[in-house]
This record gives C-alpha cells, sequence and structure tokens, in this order.
C-alpha cells in the first residue's frame, strides 16, 4: 500500500552528493592539485626572475668596477706625462744657449750633442724607442710618480730658429728664438694606460 509514495526530495539530492564524491573519488580528480602545481611554476618563475636580477646587477657592478679602474689608471698615466713635461722645461732651458749657436741636429737616429731630436727622429708609439731613448725623471721624490708602472720619459725636439737680422751673418751672431718641442710619455699603474703630452717651448737666444 506504500509503494506508489513519492520519494522526499532530500533523500534525492543526498544520493546525487554521494554519487558525485564516488565519481570524483574514482576518477582521481584532486582540485587542491591544480592549485599546487600553479604554486609551484609561479615559484620557479619567481625565482628565475630573481635570479636574472642578481646575475645582471653583479655584472653592472663588476662594469663599474673597471671603468672607475680604468679613469683611475688613465690619471696616473696623465700625471707622469704633466712631471715628465715639467722636468723637459728645465732641461731646454738648460740647453737652450748652446742650441741657439749649433746648427739644427740632421742625424734623426739619434739626438744631438745637446740632447735634441730632429722631428721625424721621434717615434712616439714606439715603447722600445722609449725605453732606449727617453729621458727618464731624476731620481728624488719630487719628480716621481710612485703609483706609476714604470718612469715616465720625455725627449726635446728642434723645431727651427727664428733669426731677427738678415741672412748671411755667421750663424748663431744675430738675435734669435729658438723653438723646441718636449714630448712625454706616462704609463698608467697596469701599464695598460698610456698618455703622450707635447708641449711647444720657445726662448730668446741670448
Amino acid at each position: 500500500m506504500h509503494l506508489n509514495r513519492p520519494i522526499p526530495e532530500l533523500y534525492l539530492r543526498a544520493i546525487r552528493v554521494r554519487g558525485t564524491e564516488r565519481d570524483a573519488r574514482n576518477s582521481g580528480a584532486n582540485p587542491h592539485r591544480f592549485e599546487r602545481g600553479v604554486a609551484l611554476a609561479m615559484s620557479i618563475l619567481f625565482l628565475l626572475l630573481l635570479t636574472i636580477i642578481g646575475v645582471t646587477s653583479m655584472n653592472t657592478s663588476v662594469l663599474q668596477e673597471r671603468m672607475a679602474g680604468n679613469m683611475r689608471d688613465q690619471d696616473i698615466a696623465l700625471q707622469a706625462a704633466e712631471t715628465s713635461i715639467r722636468y723637459g722645461d728645465d732641461q731646454a732651458r738648460a740647453v737652450i744657449k748652446n742650441a741657439c749657436i749649433q746648427p739644427p741636429p740632421s742625424n734623426c737616429a739619434a739626438p744631438d750633442a745637446n740632447g735634441l731630436w730632429c722631428p721625424n727622429g721621434v717615434q712616439v708609439n714606439n715603447p722600445a724607442w722609449w725605453s732606449t731613448w727617453g729621458i727618464i725623471l731624476q731620481q728624488d721624490a719630487t719628480k716621481q710618480v710612485a703609483e706609476a708602472q714604470e718612469d715616465p720619459r720625455h725627449v726635446i725636439e728642434y723645431l727651427e730658429r727664428v733669426r731677427y737680422a738678415f741672412p748671411g751673418d755667421t750663424y748663431g751672431s744675430d738675435p734669435a728664438r729658438l723653438n723646441l718641442r718636449i714630448t712625454a710619455r706616462g704609463v698608467g699603474s697596469t701599464g695598460t694606460s698610456e698618455i703622450v703630452l707635447r708641449k711647444a717651448f720657445s726662448d730668446e737666444c741670448d
């Protein structure tokens, strides 16, 4: 007599929920597994990004350090060359009188008796030439560049003798001015930086 009685709706819902859970367990689906996979991928991506930033910052720091070292090395080479130029001034004043009464140097392979070179004899870009012929600084504290790898050197070139009187007079007897050029080479602390300076020097022949 109770066969036609309708099944309660609440009971049907419970059956459907249990069936859905059973199907999920049977299929192996786990909603939390996908979330864990996404979190792992995001963590790996974040670590990769941090690694790239760290490597870039380190390379930038190394590059800046090298640039600062190169600038310091060039500054030392410049100081050495300027020191040698000043020493060349003193030497040029010391030989100006003798150079005024003598003919200009004719042998460009070596300096003359006054230590003067013809302009074509100076090999500015040849370190071996500088080591052989360059005049080294005096060994005292005021003319040394302690941080330079090697001592700065210089040479003095004979440019021209400008006469004020008519030509034909006895050489050196007429008023004149002697034009020289001082060329100096300085090297930095590592030997990779090299500075060459040139300065014109002119004085009256007394």
